[in-house]
């Protein structure tokens, strides 16, 4: 208690600190007032009608990825037990608008998740009066998590992944995320190595389990199915997917000693703003060059040495043209970005050494033979480029292991909606009875009529 007290403490002291700042951004940005209401933990009168007196299974995830992870686990509940009224919170506001367009019909209502203020918190809580808390991947709100235990309320983690950064920060305050961490019922984690670090912090073995990653649990949707269609006349496309700053300049110096050899390069950065940037430098080097959004007819992207995305949503459908791909955000310290786009596409993938906020998915990549990591330089990152190229079948076959991998992502939502039915369903069973919870009372191997129906 004193852990989450002082806590608490140090919130006030910040929220203090930050107020004049809180003021000017309320007056100035739209957005902060629109979210203003939700980040105080209102709730309108007819959301709250929609909850009473019904089982309520709340999820909650940061962002767009995580919406991404959960949305199959979601639909899959719905399967496994219909009873279900599914309420969902995100921390931002692109993260809400997202799983309110993927689960409109099938969440209750979509809402930012308050501040982790207590007096907050545990009003919110109190008015949504869950069933169970499922959280996704890395959302550790210690006050979110205090309350919904201190209320009886099962949490649970999904998805469940600690970067190498994020661990060292929790083992430096080791006494601290233990304490929230062990209110929690149960942790599925992504891998072995997931495992292994929650286990570090403190975690008993038997309240972990391992799981596939579920974002593609069941496949990938957003492709064009062909719609991209056309005539490459021997090319080689080569798609650079979200660079950013200082990766794009390392992409066209490798590309260059490739220009005027059949060979076309893609370059779609991860924010609109390096558009300009990446012109100036296409233009500096004398590479001919057009904007995707003056693409008007496919059949002319070959005549092209560098095509530049200034659009937003598109680069999975450049992914499909393509012969080989560069995940961008891992050639400097920016984290990595998501390699399953290109990889469930069956493409060769080259990545940068920084990609520990994809760690799992990258080594596995690496480690099946499908990818390869270079260095950050523009002759590395050029060398495993001719290398690929060079050889039709073994372009071939590294993509083939990266779908591999991909695939065997499939059936783990499923899987993921069968065990928090069970641990909640379990849960309740025991407190009804007055004893207390132990995870180990789970069954969480399945037998053959559970194979069977997975």
């Amino acid at each position: 208690m004193i852990v989450v007290f002082i806590y608490n403490i140090l919130l006030y002291i910040a929220a203090i600190i930050l107020l004049p700042f809180t003021v000017i951004m309320l007056l100035f940005n739209k957005k902060w007032r629109a979210g203003a209401g939700e980040r105080l933990g209102k709730i309108s009168k007819d959301d709250l009608e929609k909850l009473c007196n019904k089982k309520i299974l709340w999820f909650h995830a940061a962002s767009v990825g995580e919406v991404q992870a959960v949305v199959p686990v979601i639909k899959e509940m719905k399967a496994v037990n219909p009873d279900y009224v599914i309420v969902a919170t995100t921390t931002s506001t692109d993260g809400k608008n997202k799983i309110k367009a993927e689960l409109g019909e099938i969440l209750a209502f979509a809402a930012l998740l308050p501040l982790d203020i207590n007096f907050i918190m545990k009003n919110f809580i109190k008015n949504i009066n869950p069933f169970g808390i499922v959280l996704v991947e890395t959302e550790i709100w210690p006050n979110f998590i205090y309350y919904a235990a201190d209320h009886g309320i099962p949490a649970m983690m999904v998805n469940g992944r600690i970067s190498n950064k994020s661990f060292k920060f929790y083992h430096m305050f080791g006494i601290f995320f233990r304490f929230i961490l062990e209110r929690m019922v149960f942790f599925i984690m992504q891998s072995e190595k997931m495992k292994i670090r929650l286990k570090m912090l403190g975690i008993k073995d038997e309240k972990i389990n391992i799981l596939s990653n579920t974002k593609y649990s069941t496949g990938i949707a957003g492709h064009s199915g062909g719609k991209i269609n056309f005539d490459k006349k021997g090319k080689k496309f080569i798609t650079a997917g979200s660079t950013r700053k200082g990766e794009e300049k390392l992409v066209i110096d490798a590309f260059k000693p490739l220009k005027g050899q059949s060979n076309v390069l893609i370059i779609a950065p991860r924010k609109m703003a390096r558009v300009k940037p990446i012109v100036k430098m296409l233009e500096k080097e004398g590479i001919k060059y057009v904007l995707w959004s003056d693409v008007k007819d496919y059949t002319t992207m070959p005549d092209y040495e560098a095509i530049v995305i200034n659009t937003i949503g598109d680069l999975p459908y450049l992914y499909e043209v393509s012969d080989v791909a560069i995940i961008g955000g891992g050639f400097k310290k920016f984290g990595g970005h998501n390699p399953i786009e290109a990889a469930i596409l069956g493409l060769p993938i080259i990545i940068g050494r920084y990609m520990y906020n994809f760690e799992d998915t990258a080594e596995r990549l690496l480690r099946d033979g499908g990818t390869l990591q270079a260095e950050s330089s523009a002759e590395d990152i050029n060398s495993k480029l001719v290398s690929i190229l060079g050889c039709d079948s073994l372009r071939s076959v590294m993509g083939e292991k990266n779908r591999a991998v991909v695939e065997g992502f499939k059936g783990s939502a499923l899987k993921t909606a069968k065990i928090i039915d069970r641990i909640i369903s379990t849960y309740r069973i025991i407190k009804e009875n007055k004893k207390n919870f132990k995870s180990e009372n789970v069954r969480l191997v399945y037998d053959e009529k559970d194979k069977q129906n997975d």
